[in-house]
């Protein structure tokens, strides 16, 4: 697994599970492999990487090894600091990592949810009770945690010193809906009031393979063999136009069309009056060893067999990034980002990771 993130200088670094981390391109495009491989950090290998805005890359490790923060002098990485169970971590296995328009830097483990301030950690002593913890961003820019219960808790920094039923009571006038999910139901919460979303028949009660947030009101769900779901105004819709199987993942272009990628690299554009044919793929890919597939237009991601659902990525290389409406819409594990590859905007979920520049794909894992 790999995943990528931008730096506030705009560097993309690319964590890979097996070789590290390293940096890999600047807006000048793809870095030398010399240049890549001198400044790689093979101790880091991280599951999920996030830079703050002081220029520090934050990295979460799982099964174990906590949360690693790197400090550069420049554009040479100076230091490591690790912080697990000894230094106030819940759990040593963290994987959700999302930084709030606070300053504050959150983390899910299995055993509960921390906050990164300055050079500490900080436990929620408060807040969901059951081993499921998730993170989520709504559409102004607040994070919320929940649980299994999929009660909401705000998470702004004046309020954390107060009592579970306070965190709750401010989420629930939330000024914007909270789009949640467990692992076969939307849920969404308006003034307080969760509503559970199952999918309709067939599909209910089957897992999401990709999962997308449009907007405060609407949702899409690609589910089971067949099945391309739209939820919008209190109703599903199935898009009977796409007769093939499901895809695996879900983005919005700059023109607000639906992109379908699916497993095998193929892509579909899907407008408010026909669908655009699957363009063709110049790669492949394997459950040994999975690569990108090339479009034209685009780079996409499988879900490798066993992961979660929608933990694949696109990369959109318009001229005109669409990572807007993808940030606030992606699931808490995926955030997304956008980065520059020369001319190219490249958005991406950070559940894996490669970029394109000048034709040339690079695959984050192998």
């Amino acid at each position: 697994m790999a995943t990528l993130t931008e730096s506030p200088q705009g560097e993309v670094w690319l964590a890979d599970r097996v070789r590290g981390t390293s940096p890999l391109a600047n807006a000048q495009g793809l870095l030398p492999d010399s240049e890549r491989e001198a400044r790689r950090l093979p101790d880091l290998v991280a599951a999920r990487l996030q830079f703050t805005a002081d220029g520090a890359l934050w990295a979460t490790m799982s099964p174990h090894g906590g949360v690693a923060r790197v400090t550069f002098d420049g554009s040479r990485a100076v230091r490591m600091e690790r912080f697990d169970s000894p230094h106030g971590l819940t759990a040593t296995s963290a994987v959700p990592i999302i930084a709030d328009r606070e300053g504050n830097l959150w983390v899910g483990t299995n055993l509960g949810l921390n906050r990164f301030r300055v050079r500490s950690v900080h436990t929620l002593a408060v807040g969901p009770s059951d081993p499921y913890r998730s993170l989520v961003w709504a559409s102004d820019g607040r994070v919320y945690g929940y649980g299994e219960d999929l009660k909401p808790y705000d998470l702004r920094r004046p309020l954390l010193e107060g009592s579970a039923a306070q965190l709750q009571a401010a989420a629930r006038r939330a000024p914007t809906p909270i789009w949640q999910f467990d692992w076969v139901n939307l849920a969404r919460t308006v003034a307080g009031h969760t509503t559970l979303i199952p999918l309709p028949e067939p599909f209910t009660g089957q897992p999401l393979h990709a999962l997308l947030f449009a907007d405060d009101d609407q949702a899409w769900v690609c589910t089971g063999e067949r099945g391309v779901l739209h939820y919008l105004h209190g109703q599903w819709q199935r898009e009977t136009r796409l007769p093939e199987q499901a895809c695996s993942s879900l983005a919005l272009d700059a023109n607000g069309q639906l992109l379908l990628g699916y497993a095998d690299g193929r892509l579909r554009s899907m407008g408010a009056t026909r669908i655009e044919p699957p363009m063709p793929t110049t790669g492949c890919w394997s459950a040994r060893s999975p690569r990108c597939c090339t479009t034209r237009t685009c780079c996409w991601w499988p879900v490798r067999p066993g992961w979660p659902p929608a933990s694949a990525m696109a990369a959109s290389c318009r001229s005109t990034p669409t990572w807007p409406a993808c940030w606030r819409a992606s699931p808490a594990w995926l955030p997304m980002r956008t980065v520059t590859c020369g001319s190219m905007a490249v958005v991406a979920w950070s559940g894996w990771g490669a970029i394109t520049c000048g034709g040339r794909c690079v695959p984050g894992s192998r």
